[in-house]
């Protein structure tokens, strides 16, 4: 069963962006969330957790997520229930959630959350493909990211810096459309930020 945003009691009105990233590790159901971290508009991270699969984990992938079964005996991971009873105190139906290829992220926490701002949408390959969140940071900040095992606090954070990135460049560039000028402006932009 999915949780949906919209049943949840809102705190406050204020409209909130977060970045998300989940990692999964695959289990005798399939693929299950295993950890999720969360940062706020200004890049600091607000949660980060382990997340107990709730079926036996056949591979950890820990080449990629980073975790394996002496990560979860050293650290204390929480169920998904009690991820969803979590994240309350921080999303609101009004919340703007940022990711990379953001439903599996929402598909992994049985999620059902109505504004989104998914990087894998909003800078589209031809033909379909998504790019990934790996050679969009390096394509337009000259960044290395996910040279090892992921680090989800780094990917949530670079799909924020994307989503800023572009937001900028459309706010001083109006007349810039989906084209290749608008990909040599945020380039350069990018290029000559901070991150």
């Amino acid at each position: 069963e999915y949780a949906n945003t919209e049943d949840w009691d809102a705190k406050e009105s204020k409209r909130h962006v977060y970045a998300l990233d989940c990692e999964m590790v695959e289990t005798t159901a399939g693929f299950e969330l295993a950890r999720i971290t969360i940062v706020d508009e200004y890049f600091d991270t607000v949660y980060d957790q382990l997340v107990k699969p709730e079926n036996e984990v056949i591979n950890y992938h820990s080449a990629i997520t980073g975790i394996d079964a002496e990560t979860y005996r050293a650290n204390n991971a929480i169920t998904r229930e009690c991820v969803l009873d979590d994240l309350r105190a921080y999303i609101t139906a009004e919340s703007v959630l940022v990711g990379h290829s953001l439903e599996n992220d929402l598909h992994a926490l049985r999620l059902i959350h109505r504004n989104v701002v998914d990087t894998a949408i909003l800078f589209p390959k031809t033909l379909g493909y998504k790019y990934s969140l790996k050679s969009l940071a390096y394509n337009y900040f000259k960044l290395k990211i996910q040279e090892g095992t992921h680090d989800s606090a780094e990917d949530a954070k670079m799909a924020l810096a994307l989503l800023k990135a572009k937001v900028e460049l459309l706010a001083n560039f109006p007349e810039v459309s989906d084209n290749a000028k608008e990909y040599d402006l945020l380039k350069a932009y990018c290029e000559q930020s901070n991150l």
